[in-house]
């Protein structure tokens, strides 16, 4: 019996009028005994009424209850929303949700809570019926999720393994809520459900983490279809097994690690509103080229780590970057036929407006003529400028060609110039006199009156200015350097620390 029935129907008051006689003694002896029971009864419940009414009452008292939901969802959020993350976020939701119906309430109505999944599928760790499970409770929670998936599981089973988890996946109620999905070790199975993630804004597909060459057919994946995807605007796609991808037209940025050199181009004409770009082919020593006009108005960041020739600079003349601020070339291949003539006919497509230009491993066969030509076409954003793993002698070069400028005192070519980083490729490592270089420095900051008008970083990743090479410099070229660290705005870094006697005072 319920308590507000004991309420209603209490009769522990009522007399005892049984007889005093042996007769009746038995008889009213279980009487009492029963109405001593329903008295302990009826006061067992009410001490549970009155618990859980305090209980409500302290609830009610409770700031949290004073605050409207979307104050304490706020709060909830801010308290552990900060600091964690993917698996730890979703653990203290559930944490939350488990104090009272209250904060459950809350906690349910608060889609940031649910929005991201981060999982790990492996045999022997989390069953994948429960991951499965939880991507559908979150997807009741919010209509925006970031699934993020990295697959451990590549035996010839993994498809009846996957099974309840690609069940999931292919539900109406997930492809239509997904925004952003990533995942490593994309399961070959998996490919034809990247085309059903109809509101999909962010794909990134990668080869697996532990094994990121694994050779496993169930990994092998050949082709990304996602050409009818309207809504897909970021697309990282890390995978050396793939042979065709089909991309929509409202991708603007775009990451492509492959040892596919057949993939880059066809794929930029599927993209004409792109606005980054990073490509990356470690494998392949045979280049690309631009067979057709292209016209990349929105482009404002390259990324090019792969083999470049002469046909693909020659070829960018069909490459149209009005745009272009950032500008990252990498030569990988050792034996490529490239000329310094080619990368500054690419580098100056996008002049106008390029505000960084990084050049990596373009060094063999640099003259300072070849240099100044590179240096002085109208460079007039240019804020920024590296030049890495070059080897010593075109570096210095570089330095040079930089310094020319001195007969003009407005530094015409490259006047905001103010982060210039130079890096070596370690063939001077070890016992290598260092003033020629500091030499061509000094004239370099004088010559260009840096840190006169604006400050003027210039930061060394230099395998030859160790604290002993240093000491080799004559003392008329420290103090030389000093001055100039003294009285203009120039800070000189080398390897991400400060040399010690070349620290500004204000330091």
């Amino acid at each position: 019996m319920s308590s507000p029935e004991l309420l209603r129907n209490c009769d522990y008051l009522r007399v005892d009028n049984f007889p005093y006689n042996f007769t009746a003694k038995l008889a009213g002896l279980s009487r009492i005994n029963e109405h001593v029971d329903q008295i302990d009864s009826h006061i067992h419940e009410l001490h549970k009424l009155r618990g859980s009414l305090l209980h409500r009452s302290n609830q009610l008292r409770s700031p949290v209850y004073a605050l409207p939901d979307e104050i304490a969802s706020s709060i909830f959020f801010q308290s552990i929303g900060s600091e964690a993350s993917g698996p730890a976020l979703l653990r203290q939701a559930i944490i939350l949700s488990s104090v009272s119906a209250r904060w459950r309430h809350i906690v349910s109505g608060t889609p940031a809570f649910w929005r991201k999944i981060d999982l790990e599928i492996e045999r022997g760790q989390r069953p994948v019926d429960s991951i499965a499970s939880l991507i559908e409770h979150c997807a009741l929670h919010t209509k925006s999720l970031d699934v993020s998936l990295v697959n451990h599981v590549t035996n010839e089973d993994a498809v009846d393994y996957l099974h309840p988890i690609t069940r999931v996946l292919s539900s109406p109620d997930i492809t239509q809520n997904v925004k952003i999905l990533t995942v490593s070790g994309i399961p070959t199975h998996w490919a034809p459900l990247l085309s059903s993630f109809s509101f999909l804004n962010a794909l990134s597909i990668k080869d697996g983490i532990k094994k990121p060459r694994v050779s496993s057919p169930m990994l092998a994946l050949k082709a990304v279809e996602l050409g009818g995807l309207r809504s897909l605007t970021q697309v990282h796609i890390h995978v050396n097994t793939i042979h065709s991808i089909t991309l929509p037209p409202s991708v603007e940025i775009l990451h492509l690690l492959t040892s596919n050199p057949d993939l880059i181009i066809p794929v930029l004409y599927q993209c004409p509103h792109l606005r980054e770009v990073e490509y990356e082919n470690r494998d392949s020593s045979r280049a690309i080229s631009f067979p057709e006009p292209l016209n990349l108005r929105n482009l404002k960041k390259m990324v090019w780590v792969a083999n470049i020739d002469v046909e693909t600079m020659d070829s960018a003349q069909n490459l149209g970057i009005p745009a272009m601020e950032y500008l990252e070339l990498t030569q990988f291949s050792a034996g490529s036929t490239v000329v310094p003539a080619a990368i500054i006919t690419f580098c100056h497509r996008g002049a106008a407006s390029l505000s960084t230009l990084i050049l990596h491993n373009f060094s063999r066969e640099w003259s300072v003529t070849q240099l100044r030509q590179l240096f002085r076409h109208s460079l007039p954003n240019l804020q920024k400028l590296e030049l890495r793993r070059w080897s010593y002698q075109p570096l210095l070069e570089a330095i040079s060609a930089l310094g020319d400028e001195h007969d003009n005192p407005a530094n015409a070519y490259t006047p905001v110039l103010q982060y210039l980083t130079l890096g070596d490729d370690m063939s001077t490592e070890g016992g290598f006199d260092p003033t020629p270089f500091f030499r061509a420095l000094a004239a370099l900051l004088k010559h260009r009156k840096a840190g006169i008008n604006f400050p003027f970083h210039l930061t060394l990743f230099t395998y030859f200015t160790t604290e002993n090479d240093l000491k080799k410099l004559p003392q008329s070229l420290r103090d030389e350097l000093k001055l100039i660290v003294n009285t203009r705005q120039v800070k000189i870094i080398r390897w991400r620390r400060h040399i010690p006697w070349l620290v500004p005072p204000s330091m």
